[in-house]
């Protein structure tokens, strides 16, 4: 009875303890590993990778390159609009892929959350460039640090 009771108990922690929301990720500490915070513009391709619009994006990619593992991790938010530039969508997405250079294996895993309204920060709304990549200044990627973190964590943990 109380063996029953106690796996019971430890399923519970363990299904209270995952969260839908939530990836294992590249566990990169934030000392290790490159980090770019980034503000751009790029083309969006319909399913005959014609040209449909574009999207907005703020993002921050860690990557951690050793002698055992590449891992690549990304949190960004991006606004979609129309090639004429009407609003669509907005989402916030965190994703990674880790591939082992000793056995090749690869694996990812990725969430995304649709948000309601225009969440993009530091793209003013006069360009509609897809080829635009602005120099950010320290401030500036300390913003999209900020941001996106905020962004995060409000619509997916």
């Amino acid at each position: 009875m109380l063996k029953k009771l106690l796996i019971g108990v430890l399923f519970i922690i363990l299904l209270a303890s995952c969260n839908e929301n939530s990836i294992e990720g590249c566990d990169i500490p934030e000392d290790e590993g490159k980090i770019e915070y980034e503000a751009f513009i790029e083309p969006t391709l319909n399913d005959e990778l014609e040209r449909d619009g574009y999207r907005k994006v703020n993002s921050k990619l860690k990557i951690n390159d050793n002698e055992h593992e590449l891992c690549v991790e990304i949190h960004h938010v991006a606004d979609y609009y129309t090639k004429d530039h009407e609003y669509i969508k907005s989402e916030v997405n965190i994703g990674y892929t880790r591939k082992d250079k000793l056995t090749l294996r690869e694996d990812s895993d990725e969430v995304v959350a649709e948000i309601d309204e225009p969440a993009t920060i530091l793209i003013p709304e006069s360009v509609k460039s897809t080829d635009y990549l602005p120099n950010l200044s320290e401030d500036e990627r300390q913003q999209i640090k900020e941001h996106v973190q905020n962004i995060v964590k409000e619509h997916l943990n």
